[in-house]
């Protein structure tokens, strides 16, 4: 057993079916996984879950969670992970051998997995995660390495693939690639050969290895079950699709994170539990909670009486001096970051000799059960405990921390940061400026995200009614009514971070930037301004309001950096607002 490694047999003592967190760390780079265990500690079976990536990484986490919880209810045990350069795992996005590391991860996973005792896996593996998962099926070559295969929504060609995800990004974030050796998609970088590499990919070249298994089932979209490549997939395949409903709202929701009905997926969690035999055996797991990735050292950990899942980053020798950044995710997405921006700005604050701390709160990531037809709600009571109960229990000064998040996390992270004192704040894409705001669930976040936050939408009345009050208003009431809640005024949150010593930077992208001002903050910095209050304003020359274009990212990762070490020298970092 590799040093630092822990078996855990059965259930561990716990009551109810258990979630155990663990890095992969044998056979190449650590990758994060979460195993999902029965009850009773013992099972029949083991499923590994290839999860897609990109964006629907990010929309389909708790899903896919979900399924995993579903599985260890029947008995049998679930193994979730992240590809390298994916999620929280190691590697490098834009590594030109990406795609084949991920390939190979695929294998590792498998092989993890029959060491719990129970034989061999099956697989299933979704959007991309089923293009991955049937060339390392392929590649394993054999019945007895692997039970049965369930492609789940499966991408069917790699090329097609690349095609709309490099459109969307275009589309999403209204910017042209600025580097020629980088590709960019949503929620994903890569190297031109990787995407060249994934572009080769096709389900159709694994059909004759795939077809030597036991069991291997189809799951496509209900509406996409009479088109002729996924009835040629059937074909070759011999055998009958699987319909699956509501699959677009799960993969690609209005908002943030997809909502996933435990009814859609029940096909397919039957399949996967019926292709072990009856009868169980204890199960052993394999859990390290610690791992070296990139010169810095990652720890799993869970904060306060709620368990709030976290990873810790530091530095292999850690200084008097360090400071610590927290990082807030938007909405109900999990600690990732936009892009994977959190990880990698962790990672690069360690290598600086810093600490860092991504976690989720309840409703979010790795932090409480999944519930089917999940809605998490955003800005409220649950949320705002949780964000201040990480900072406290962060294990560091508050006077040393370090708070960043961008939209909704930007909120809770200058939230956060005046209720602790923190010695900063990165505000990124901040729209709620007000510390009153409404609480928001799913279907409010949905509708928001369809609307431009450079302007006001819609012809209606009202929206019409409080634009002619914004521009009219004396400023004084324009300020009283952000304090009540009921209006976006920058200085409310800007005043209140001042007033409790923490140094704020904001990074808006241009249609946050105009937002900012429609909503008076040139007034704001102006009033803030006499008081001999000064802030970081960085307003980036391109970039998406999520963050996920390239450009906005740089920067974000440069102000965070720069708030961690005071003394480090910044381009236009005086206390006037500063264009970027």
């Amino acid at each position: 057993m590799v040093p630092g490694t822990e078996e855990v047999v059965g259930n561990a003592g716990r009551q109810g079916p258990s979630t155990f967190s663990t890095w992969i760390i044998d056979g190449g780079l650590p990758l994060l996984a979460h195993v999902h265990v029965p009850a009773s500690g013992r099972a029949r079976g083991v499923v590994v879950l290839c999860p897609p990536v990109g964006r629907a990484h990010v929309n389909t986490y708790r899903g896919v969670a979900l399924v995993g919880q579903m599985l260890s209810e029947r008995g049998v045990v679930a193994v979730r992970f992240d590809y390298p350069g994916v999620g929280d795992s190691a590697g490098d996005q834009r590594s030109p051998t990406i795609v084949s590391d991920w390939i190979a991860s695929v294998r590792r996973a498998i092989e993890y997995a029959r060491a719990f005792g129970l034989g061999a896996p099956a697989v299933a593996g979704l959007g991309v995660g089923g293009l991955l998962a049937s060339a390392a099926v392929a590649e394993c070559g054999g019945t007895a390495d692997v039970r049965g295969l369930a492609l789940w929504d499966p991408v069917l060609s790699g090329k097609q693939f690349v095609r709309q995800q490099q459109l969307q990004y275009r589309i999403g974030t209204k910017t042209e690639p600025a580097d020629p050796d980088v590709v960019h998609l949503p929620g994903l970088d890569m190297a031109v050969n990787a995407r060249d590499a994934l572009a080769q990919l096709s389900l159709t070249t694994t059909i004759p290895e795939v077809r030597k298994l036991n069991a291997v089932l189809l799951a496509v979209r209900a509406e996409s079950m009479r088109l002729p490549p996924v009835l040629e997939l059937a074909r070759q395949l011999d055998t009958e699709p699987m319909p699956l409903h509501g699959q677009d709202d799960f993969v690609n929701p209005f908002g943030y994170v997809g909502v996933l009905a435990e009814e859609n997926v029940v096909g397919l969690v039957e399949w996967l539990a019926g292709c072990f035999e009856a009868g169980d055996s204890p199960v052993r797991v394999q859990v390290t909670l610690c791992a070296e990735i990139d010169g810095v050292q990652e720890s799993i950990e869970r904060i306060g009486k709620t368990g709030l899942f976290s990873i810790r980053t530091a530095p292999l020798e850690l200084s008097p001096d360090s400071r610590l950044v927290l990082m807030h995710a938007t909405s109900n997405e999990h600690r990732i970051g936009p892009a994977r921006l959190w990880v990698e700005v962790a990672r690069a604050a360690a290598r600086e000799g810093h600490l860092a701390l991504r976690f989720d709160r309840r409703g979010t990531g790795e932090s409480g059960v999944v519930v089917s037809n999940e809605r998490t709600e955003i800005y409220d009571a649950l949320s705002r405990h949780d964000a201040n109960a990480v900072t406290r229990a962060s294990g560091v000064p508050s006077s040393r921390i370090v708070t960043t998040g961008v939209c909704s996390g930007a909120w809770l992270a200058g939230y956060s940061a005046a209720n602790a004192k923190a010695g900063g704040a990165v505000v990124v894409n901040n729209m709620v400026w007000t510390m009153r705001p409404r609480k928001m669930d799913q279907a409010r976040i949905a509708a928001l995200s369809r609307r431009d936050p450079s302007r006001d939408r819609g012809e209606s009345a009202g929206i019409r009614a409080r634009s002619i009050v914004r521009r009219s208003l004396p400023y004084v009431l324009w300020l009283w009514l952000g304090r009540r809640g009921s209006a976006q005024v920058p200085e409310v949150m800007l005043k209140r971070l001042h007033r409790r010593g923490v140094a704020p930077r904001v990074v808006l992208s241009p249609a946050d930037t105009d937002f900012f001002y429609k909503q008076r903050g040139g007034e704001s910095l102006e009033r803030l301004g006499r008081r001999g209050w000064r802030q970081r304003m960085v307003f980036a020359p391109q970039g998406d309001h999520a963050a996920q274009e390239a450009v906005i990212r740089g920067i974000v990762r440069r102000e965070v950096l720069a708030a961690l070490s005071p003394d480090r020298t910044v381009a236009g970092s005086g206390g006037e607002p500063q264009g970027e």
